[in-house]
């Protein structure tokens, strides 16, 4: 950008700058306060303009991309406005620890446990402490809705009374002649995760969002005939499902009346609700019971015979005394969690709650002896589950970094509270075991950086690998955590790959694959074996990025991705991308093939449970799409249009030549190929197999089967 660019473009900023602060101003004008120097035009300026201050890249193997790339993705987009609350934040921030659990504020006696969490002894000290909270937004006049805190409690054993039916006796297994049929594409063998699409070999059971129900089809040959339908609890919205046995369990959310709980009084909450029913008559099922909790559906876990259910009950606003989060079962009453099942971190920025509940599902009921329900001050982004353990991840700012919030909206004591940036971010991470049906917390810690998603966790022989993105003056870096039983930092690789970020990681054994992407598609592979010193063993690039990695064989790798193009804007993704990497040779990885459809798009480039792998891995399949008509040819159809008489043919639909359906390609012996694509009428939201046939699960509910050879 040339000087006088410059000059043009802060020309044309500078009225807006002014109106922001103008605004900023009278705010503290209004309440009678000096205004802070830090709020001049010209220090507002220069905080948008400097880059943030952090501990060098220890370590780059990739290339420095050019100063002039676009802007990645996931950058986080700083506004004048919101610069100049940023400032007013980080003067609260002070106000604001004041007031916070186990914060040693004046009539607190709240002390954090080994496990790091603050207990409470009744509802009126919880109830002091959310006051506090609150007051302190009220005197500043704005929320400081930064810290996100994690979920989960109960560091003890539960008592006999307090335990699940764990040694029930198991169901009836299903008999061998079960047809072979895939499962729910999921990161951990055996722990089993909610999906819109379900077989159990026989039948299909699928979410119908146009009708919001759940339908149950028989399927044989490659046909299926629907049987029947199930609605959502009580009218709720469906999320998901799981197919348990011969139970049927439905995730579903809606808004309930608050209930007349002690320290409850809203009129309408949001709750996640689990509804069970008996599908042993596919024709006629049978709701036997259900579950549910407070808060939007964050995530949830088929562990065996215990179904783990995890919400986020986030305040857009709130009022004293209506932040208790409840749970419901049998007669679907709402009821307080008690007090001793709430738990809080030392220090929370945001109010809001994380619920946990886990259900035993061997009775096929729900009851107070087959279900708990636990919650801890403060919400969740992402979880990773392997049976054993839960690992529950929250992203909250750095000390350095900015947080912001909002003014009061009403003269009354309601408080809203919109979204939140920082300059730099840390994951808090919380330990959780779950073993013998019981919940125990074990432990918490943070790492610098924000995590991708729950690929980016792993554990294995006790010890959490945790990849995550970080700044590093003003640049993005990445890192690799090894943290032991205890979530102490046993060793890390810090700092690689330069201005890119983290978009697919996956563990097997003890190596790391790490893809990052800003121009180019690098994979690293690195050597946790010596978890005090892991190591980069070699990358190779790529062009596109993978979001997905999938292990084929002791010495290949899949990527699903995006196909990428230089165009005048910068780099930008254009189609499904499939590569497959050969990793036999750790330091010197290579491309083993590659496949690029341009102008198409898949599911599976976002959601891994789109990815479908055949028997034996024999082949993969995911759903897609596909338009071909360029933005060229798109002006030259319009105009073509615009100049043809009303009575003729539609010109649209000749020249639409997109297609749908399922994209089906093999990854043996160090080959990509045998690509097929198998049209649908409709677009294909899920695919499956059954024995020798595979199925599309199509948006307008339809289904289409196709025999596989």
């Amino acid at each position: 950008m040339t000087d006088k660019d410059k000059i043009i473009e802060y020309s044309a900023d500078a009225e807006d700058i002014r109106e922001n602060l103008d605004f900023v101003r009278s705010r503290f004008e209004g309440d009678g306060l000096q205004v802070p120097e830090g709020l001049s035009e010209d220090a507002v300026r220069r905080m948008l303009t400097e880059e943030p201050v952090g501990a060098p890249a220890k370590s780059n193997p990739s290339a420095a991309s050019s100063k002039d790339a676009p802007a990645r993705r996931r950058r986080l987009r700083i506004g004048i406005a919101a610069a100049a609350c940023a400032v007013l934040a980080i003067g609260l921030i002070p106000l604001l620890h004041s007031v916070l659990p186990g914060s040693g504020a004046p009539g607190s006696s709240l002390i954090a446990d080994d496990s790091g969490l603050v207990s409470f002894s009744s509802y009126d000290e919880l109830d002091h402490e959310m006051k506090n909270l609150l007051s302190a937004r009220e005197q500043s006049g704005y929320s400081l809705d930064g810290g996100y805190a994690l979920a989960i409690n109960e560091d003890a054993e539960l008592a006999d009374s307090d335990s699940m039916a764990a040694d029930a006796p198991m169901a009836e297994a299903k008999g061998s002649s079960e047809p072979s049929h895939s499962d729910t594409y999921t990161q951990v063998e055996g722990i089993d995760e909610a999906d819109i699409v379900k077989t159990d070999g026989n039948y299909i059971y699928y979410l119908s969002s146009a009708e919001n129900q759940i339908i149950i089809a028989k399927a044989k040959n490659g046909k299926a005939e629907r049987v029947s339908a199930v609605t959502a609890n009580q009218g709720g919205y469906i999320h998901d499902l799981f197919i348990h046995q011969d139970q049927l369990i439905i995730i579903s959310w809606d808004w309930k009346d608050g209930g007349s709980g002690l320290l409850n009084h809203r009129e309408e909450v949001e709750t996640t609700t689990a509804t069970i029913y008996d599908v042993s008559d596919h024709a006629s099922p049978r709701k036997t019971s259900s579950y549910s909790q407070t808060g939007s559906y964050l995530s949830s876990r088929l562990i065996d015979d215990h179904l783990c259910l995890v919400t986020n009950e986030m305040m857009g606003s709130y009022k004293h005394g209506e932040m208790l989060p409840q749970f419901s079962y049998a007669d679907g009453a709402l009821r307080d969690i008690p007090v001793e099942d709430i738990r809080s971190f030392p220090e929370v920025a945001t109010p809001a709650f994380t619920v946990v509940g886990l259900l035993d599902l061997t009775s096929g009921s729900v009851s107070k002896d087959s279900v708990r329900t636990k919650a801890v001050l403060g919400c969740s982004d992402e979880i990773y589950c392997n049976g054993e353990n839960l690992y529950v991840t929250a992203s909250v700012p750095d000390s350095a970094g900015y947080v912001i919030g909002s003014d009061k909206t009403s003269e009354e004591d309601e408080v809203y509270f919109p979204g939140y940036f920082a300059r730099d971010w840390k994951t808090q991470i919380l330990k959780v075991s779950l073993s013998e049906g019981k919940v125990r917390t074990r432990c918490s810690t943070a790492v610098d950086g924000t995590v991708n998603d729950q690929f980016s966790m792993d554990e294995k022989d006790g010890i959490l690998r945790i990849a995550t993105t970080s700044s590093a003056e003003g640049a993005d870096v990445n890192n690799l955590f090894l943290l032991d039983e205890n979530l102490k930092q046993l060793g890390a690789c810090r700092g690689f790959a330069r201005d890119e970020h983290i978009e697919a990681v996956r563990y097997i054994k003890d190596k790391a694959y790490v893809i990052t992407y800003e121009q180019t598609d690098p994979l690293f592979i690195i050597d946790l074996s010596d978890p005090v010193n892991p190591v980069i063993e070699g990358h190779v690039k790529i062009s596109g990025f993978s979001t997905l990695l999938v292990p084929c064989d002791a010495d290949h790798l899949l990527g699903l991705g995006f196909s990428t193009e230089t165009t005048e804007f910068g780099e930008a993704t254009d189609g499904v991308k499939l590569a497959l990497f050969d990793i036999s040779d750790p330091s010197a990885p290579a491309v083993a093939g590659s496949e690029e459809f341009p102008d198409m798009y898949s599911p599976v480039q976002y959601n891994h449970k789109a990815l479908l792998v055949g028997p034996d891995a024999d082949y993969y399949a995911i759903p897609y799409e596909r338009n071909v008509v360029t933005w060229d040819d798109a002006e030259i159809i319009e105009e073509e249009l615009s100049d043809a008489p009303e009575e003729s043919a539609d010109a649209g639909d000749a020249a639409d030549t997109g297609s749908q359906g399922i994209l089906i390609f093999s990854a043996k012996a160090g080959k990509l190929g045998d690509v097929r694509k198998l049209e649908t009428r409709a677009s294909v939201s899920r695919c499956i197999y059954i024995d020798s046939y595979i199925y599309g699960i199509c948006e307008d509910d339809s289904i289409e089967g196709f025999r596989i050879d």
